[in-house]
């Protein structure tokens, strides 16, 4: 039953890796159509892969500030590392949701265990509502919607989640009272 469960959280993280991978080997074969420099031409299919991995996204997006912070951005972004961080990102964030998916689906959560995956959402959820708007005011349309709809399932999912949590609380509440 253990190696049943665990099996998604492998391959859920290695699929996710495996499609942005693939999606980046589309994009270097993808060719801007207009030569324009501003804004600078993404193919497609790595606006794809960013705005289906958002959260993802949003963590290359905070490298490449801290990078941008310390004068290091030029010789960041020539190395292969804004791709791991991307990947390694996508890899956690594919992992994050095997991992709730199959908490809820065996057990029944823990008060503490609810309140700070709570939390954590919707702390993700503003950084990408805010990452979002960023994008919006550089024109990158998909990645503004990745964003968007990302902090909008995570803050529907766990507000819905909170206030049945809240109910059941107060049932069993109203119960204790009546005995």
């Amino acid at each position: 039953m253990h190696a049943v469960m665990t099996r998604p959280r492998v391959w859920l993280p290695v699929m996710g890796i495996a499609i942005a991978v693939l999606l980046d080997l589309v994009g270097r074969h993808q060719s801007a159509t207009v030569l324009q420099d501003s804004p600078p031409f993404v193919p497609p299919a790595v606006l794809l892969s960013e705005s289906l991995n958002a959260p993802a996204s949003l963590l290359l997006g905070t490298m490449a500030l801290l990078a941008h912070s310390i004068h290091i951005e030029q010789s960041f972004s020539r190395t292969p590392i804004p791709r791991m961080v991307f990947y390694g990102g996508v890899g956690l964030l594919w992992f994050f949701v095997s991992l709730e998916v199959g908490l809820r689906r065996t057990k029944t959560l823990s008060p503490r265990y609810r309140v700070i995956s709570a939390s954590a959402a919707v702390a993700v959820a503003m950084a990408l509502a805010s990452f979002g708007v960023a994008a919006w005011r550089q024109d990158q349309v998909a990645l503004t919607l990745g964003c968007a709809t990302w902090s909008a399932v995570l803050t529907l999912f766990y507000s819905a989640d909170l206030a049945h949590f809240t109910v059941s609380l107060s049932n069993r509440d109203d119960n204790l009272g009546n005995c």
